[in-house]
């Protein structure tokens, strides 16, 4: 079967991935993540993850993507290829996710709720101890629960890649590196419109605090 799982905990380029494969021609589902129990997931007793449009994932679709930032373990794991997507600077991640709440936005689709849009947004300033706890629980709490569920699926394929690495290369590039089809695409097609530094105005500030303090 031809079927991928994306994991992410958040803004570590899981939908450039997303959307590539969508564009392949993969039905693609997001589950629905914002509903869920502290990321644990909304299940029925089949272990079927609630996706975005309001039905049950179907074990049986073949050539589908599943975009999924929650703890879910598929029942059939070595039908999946799982892509887990990560970050290598975690502070930089931490306060990127912090403004994307602050405006409600996450992703360059305009099919989607939550999608980027042309508006004015005024910066912010970002409590230090708030960042710095949203940090601790990004990272020992979110982030190694997903890591428990790559590590424990056995799984079709399962690959790591980091943003800060694969957003260098070209789509095309990581397609082969991953066995999926190549095809025209780029990565400024999603990426976010706006510079999470010029936004923050205590940036450097908030930063260097949660370095210090971890």
């Amino acid at each position: 079967m031809n079927k991928f799982l994306i994991k992410s905990s958040a803004r570590a380029g899981s939908h450039l991935l997303y959307f590539y494969l969508v564009s392949t021609g993969m039905t693609g589902y997001h589950t629905n993540w914002q509903i869920y129990d502290n990321r644990r997931g909304r299940l029925d007793k089949h272990n079927r993850p609630l996706l975005t449009n309001g039905t049950y994932l179907n074990y049986q679709n073949d050539n589908v993507v599943i975009h999924d930032h929650t703890n879910w373990l598929p029942s059939d794991t070595e039908n999946w290829h799982i892509i887990y997507t990560k970050r290598l600077d975690t502070i930089k991640q931490t306060i990127s996710l912090k403004w994307a709440e602050h405006i409600s936005e996450f992703v360059e689709n305009n099919s989607l709720k939550h999608s980027y849009t042309n508006k004015t947004y005024e910066p912010i300033e970002l409590d230090l101890e708030a960042t710095l706890n949203h940090y601790i629980w990004h990272t020992g709490t979110w982030d190694r629960n997903l890591d428990r569920v790559f590590l424990q699926g056995n799984w079709k394929k399962a690959d790591i890649l980091y943003l800060e690495t694969f957003v260098k290369k070209t789509p095309q590039t990581v397609a082969a590196y991953l066995g999926i089809p190549q095809i025209d695409f780029s990565w400024d097609s999603q990426k976010n419109p706006r510079d999470v530094e010029k936004y923050i105005t205590n940036y450097s500030e908030v930063y260097n605090f949660i370095e210090q303090h971890i």
